[in-house]
């Protein structure tokens, strides 16, 4: 299903994969289904790379 209206998302997670696996999944689920534009932000630390 394509949206008609920009959707944009912000995603915010970080410190850990048991955080960022799950954020990156909807997000591309988002981003498959709706076209929606997305944001990710995170910790710039070891296990957010």
């Amino acid at each position: 299903m394509k949206n008609e209206k920009n959707l944009k998302i912000l995603v915010a997670a970080g410190g850990t994969g048991g955080h960022i696996i799950p954020a990156l999944a909807i997000a591309t689920e988002f981003k498959k289904n709706y076209d929606a534009e997305i944001l990710f932000v995170g910790f710039n630390n070891q296990n957010s790379q």
